[in-house]
C-alpha cells in the first residue's frame, strides 16, 4: 500500500513539474516577443520602420514555431 501511495505522490509531484515548465516557458515566450515588439518599436522611432518590422516578424514567427514544435512533438498524458 505505501508503494502504491509513493508512486501516486510522485506522478502528482511530476505533474505540478510538468504544468510549472510549461509556465515558465509561456512567460518566456511572451517576455522574448515583448522585447522583440520594443525593438521593432525603437526602430521605428529612428526612421527604420520596415527594418523593426523584419525583426519583429522574423523572431516572433521562429518563437512561435519554436513552441509549436515542442508541442506537437510532445507525446500527450499517458491514460489512467
Amino acid at each position: 500500500m505505501a508503494s502504491v501511495q509513493r508512486t501516486e505522490r510522485h506522478d502528482r509531484l511530476m505533474d505540478r513539474a510538468d504544468l510549472v515548465l510549461r509556465a515558465l516557458g509561456l512567460f518566456a515566450g511572451l517576455g522574448a516577443v515583448t522585447i522583440l515588439g520594443m525593438t521593432a518599436a525603437h526602430f521605428g522611432s529612428i526612421g527604420a520602420p520596415t527594418q523593426g518590422l523584419g525583426v519583429f516578424g522574423a523572431g516572433s514567427a521562429s518563437i512561435v514555431g519554436a513552441f509549436l514544435t515542442v508541442r506537437r512533438s510532445r507525446p500527450g498524458p499517458p491514460a489512467r
